[in-house]
């Protein structure tokens, strides 16, 4: 499957990049601007209705979500989870969403992932698209990606950034391998085929191969094909 950015609507995409750069906190914190186009292209594609974010943090990506599902009069909320967006993020990505005037499409919760997204199994509530860019210790990685299968429909999209960790790359290798998810193409930049001989050596040829020739920067989106009942 390919997605590109050609499907972005141009004046939507004018709104994101301004977003983008005149929010103060996105360098070197963020997911870059190529990245959050990607999920933008991706929700004009595909209209996902129930969207989840992991990490909060300065509101870049948050930004880009909200912007484009408002633009497609998708009316369900964005919901952030990030239990440290008043101490360790100052509130920075609070703020940015009510600059841009977008604090009422967003329902942030101050709680730790590993402990509301197994409340929200419970509920039946299920996702058409779920960022996850929290926490990068194993565990954390892991019990975001097991739990994001449990909440995203067949069909739904997972993108999860910093895939060069080696921590993150076996949330990334559980759900292609052992769930079965998709790889989408995403028109890869220059800079990540220029990585391949390191990453290959740091998380092997495999990993690298099947993912530098799709990936945005450090983003990488992949869909559910189908159920996984975690082996039983």
């Amino acid at each position: 499957m390919a997605l590109t950015l050609s499907l972005l609507p141009n004046d939507l995409k004018e709104v994101i990049e301004q977003d983008y750069n005149n929010n103060p906190y996105t360098s070197g914190t963020s997911l870059s601007l190529q990245e959050v186009l990607t999920i933008a292209s991706l929700i004009s594609e595909f209209k996902p209705q129930r969207t989840l974010e992991i990490g909060l943090a300065h509101g870049g990506s948050a930004a880009a979500i909200i912007a484009s599902k408002k633009y497609f009069d998708i009316k369900d909320i964005h919901c952030a989870i990030d239990p440290y967006q008043k101490t360790h993020s100052d509130s920075r990505g609070l703020d940015v969403i009510e600059k841009l005037g977008l604090s009422n499409l967003l329902d942030w919760v101050e709680d730790w992932s590993e402990k509301y997204l197994p409340k929200v199994v419970e509920t039946g509530i299920y996702f058409d698209f779920i960022l996850i860019d929290g926490g990068h210790g194993l565990g954390q990685a892991m019990v975001d990606a097991y739990f994001a299968d449990r909440l995203l429909q067949v069909g739904g999209f997972i993108a999860i950034d910093d895939i060069y960790m080696k921590t993150t790359a076996e949330s990334i290798k559980y759900l292609v391998k052992e769930c079965k998810y998709e790889i989408v193409n995403c028109q890869p930049n220059l800079r990540n085929l220029i990585r391949f001989p390191k990453i290959s050596a740091r998380l092997g040829i495999s990993y690298a191969t099947d993912l530098l020739s799709k990936s945005v920067d450090a983003l990488v989106v992949m869909r559910k094909t189908q159920e996984y009942y975690g082996g039983y």
